[in-house]
């Protein structure tokens, strides 16, 4: 099982800056970056009737179906979107642990492919700053220790 990934908070504002604008262009009712494991990292949109959480849990199962799917027939399966009567939900595995999730209506699955693509580009640099980010910290919380111990 994935550990827990933490997010420094000038990359979380930054994430949820990044889902805004996409919200905002592309209108769908929200987008979600969670791990692979089922942790909610941010959530943007108008959600209001949705148990984020739970559904976060949901969709890490799902794409974990989707890459052992893959594997069985040989291919390498990293995107799906699944359609209702009226909402329909994309989401796309990237950076190998995460997974970028949207549910709209009434918007061509073309146009948040597409769109999803330069987001996904800079997801992908924020969590990875965050993750040099997060290191500094650890190093000046670690040299800050051993200074209260001398």
């Amino acid at each position: 099982m994935q550990e827990k990934i933490t997010i420094s908070k000038k990359s979380s504002e930054k994430i949820q800056e990044l889902l805004k604008d996409f919200v905002n262009r592309i209108k769908v009712n929200g987008v979600f970056i969670i791990t692979k494991s089922g942790q909610l990292i941010e959530e943007y949109g108008y959600l209001r009737d949705l148990n984020t959480l739970s559904l976060s849990a949901i969709l890490s199962g799902i794409a974990d179906s989707i890459e052992n799917l893959g594997r069985l027939v040989k291919e390498n399966i990293n995107d799906i979107t699944i359609e209702g009567k009226e909402w329909k939900v994309y989401f796309k595995i990237f950076k190998e642990d995460y997974i970028l999730s949207c549910i709209y209506k009434g918007i061509n699955i073309g146009m948040v492919k597409f769109e999803s693509i330069s987001l996904i580009k800079n997801l992908e640099d924020t969590l990875e700053y965050s993750k040099e980010e997060i290191k500094k910290d650890d190093v000046n919380d670690m040299i800050d220790k051993i200074i209260k111990i001398i």
